[in-house]
């Protein structure tokens, strides 16, 4: 399918409303309250249990959480949850990390590695505090219901293309679009 907002390739901004629904949902939460989960591990491996968040966190394999377990973790937790990093580098090895429930990720740089996507998301998206590089497409948002992409103080780089927004709302505060071709 077409995407019906424009394919963000390089851009810098304050602000983008793309309706009145973005603006209510951008200060409302967008899901009822998850799981908070840490990851301290900076591989792209999946080893431990990711049938929720809770079952990381009992096993989390034999070298801690990466941010792929923490994705998948999530999207089998029911609610909105939020995934912390500590401004780790994430190279991916495997596909685009996919999001299908509801969730928050902070802080850290994903270097896809010339993969087809940094993210691509069927959900509800905030992200916060992250860069997205080297990608077929940074950011790919594909929401089966109308959901909202928030993206706050994040610089999406050196990918083919930097945003591809097929429907739902997206909000840009305080991000950077640059030398997406």
């Amino acid at each position: 399918p077409r995407p019906r907002w424009p394919l963000f390739s390089s851009w810098r901004s304050t602000l983008l409303r793309t309706s009145t629904a973005t603006v209510v949902s951008a200060f409302l939460p967008i899901c009822a309250w998850g799981e908070d989960l840490s990851v301290d591990n900076a591989s792209d491996i999946v080893n431990g249990d990711v049938s929720s968040i809770s079952a990381l966190q009992a096993d989390s394999g034999e070298d801690g959480i990466s941010l792929r377990e923490a994705i998948e973790a999530a999207n089998h937790t029911p609610g909105a949850d939020w995934i912390r990093l500590q401004n780790q580098t994430i190279g991916l090895v495997q596909v685009e990390l996919t999001v299908t429930d509801c969730v928050t990720v902070r802080e850290c740089v994903i270097d896809a590695q010339q993969q087809p996507a940094g993210i691509d998301s069927t959900a509800d998206l905030r992200l916060e505090g992250l860069t997205i590089k080297n990608a077929g497409t940074g950011i790919r948002f594909r929401p089966i219901m109308t959901n909202t992409l928030h993206i706050d103080n994040c610089v999406v780089k050196e990918n083919r293309l930097g945003i591809a927004a097929y429907s739902g709302d997206v909000v840009l505060v305080r991000s950077t679009l640059d030398r997406n071709v």
